[in-house]
């Protein structure tokens, strides 16, 4: 008759672990892993705060107005070979757009509208917008059916201009640079107008 065998106690937790760690190695390995887990824990619990400090720390461009001098605006205006150069102030949270200052060769007193307009509207061409605001160079033939910007300027009898976003990189935008001609360039004098551009645009803004 076969005698029963005595049951053998289950192994707990805390024998496992002590049997495996049989080495410091495992030791200092199984600390570390503990340690990862604690931080991991403590940054997913406090995620929001951290991402609002991180945005808190970004800081965003400032348009320097003062630097569009007449001086400036001038020397602008002779590089580019254009009739007119506006500075404009951009704010994009809230859809507006207003110039700032600008020059016309033909007119010494003359000054843009101040008046805010909307940045985006419905029949804007939204390409054109997206080029703007990603840092590059635009240019366009003027429309005296295109935003009240285009009227303006088509009615001064300018045909064609290049806008440049201030400063000229991406998702930072606080305002915009442009020159208009009556008499358009030929392409690859408007191209070395987009360098002479985005040069100046970055020079109005800081961080």
């Amino acid at each position: 008759m076969n005698q029963a065998q005595p049951e053998v106690p289950s192994e707990g937790t805390i024998d496992t672990v002590l049997r495996f760690l049989d080495k410091p190695w495992k030791a200092i390995a199984l600390i570390a892993l503990a340690v990862a887990g604690v931080v991991t824990f403590a940054l997913y619990e406090h995620r929001a705060e951290l991402a609002e400090a991180i945005l808190e720390g970004y800081t965003k461009p400032r348009l320097e107005k003062d630097r569009f001098t007449p001086k400036f605006a001038s020397e602008l205006l002779a590089r580019t070979r254009s009739d007119l150069v506006v500075l404009t102030q951009i704010t994009l949270s809230n859809n507006l757009a207003q110039n700032v200052d600008g020059i016309k060769r033909d007119d010494p007193g003359w000054k843009p509208d101040t008046n805010p307009r909307p940045l985006f509207y419905a029949d804007r061409d939204p390409q054109a917008l997206i080029a703007l605001i990603e840092g590059h160079v635009v240019c366009r033939d003027i429309s005296a059916q295109d935003g009240e910007e285009d009227r303006a300027l088509a009615a001064l009898n300018m045909r064609r201009r290049c806008s440049v976003a201030v400063p000229p990189v991406l998702d930072a935008l606080v305002g915009g640079l442009f020159v208009a001609w009556r008499q358009p360039l030929p392409r690859e004098a408007e191209e070395g107008v987009g360098r002479v551009l985005y040069q100046a645009a970055s020079s109005l803004a800081t961080w």
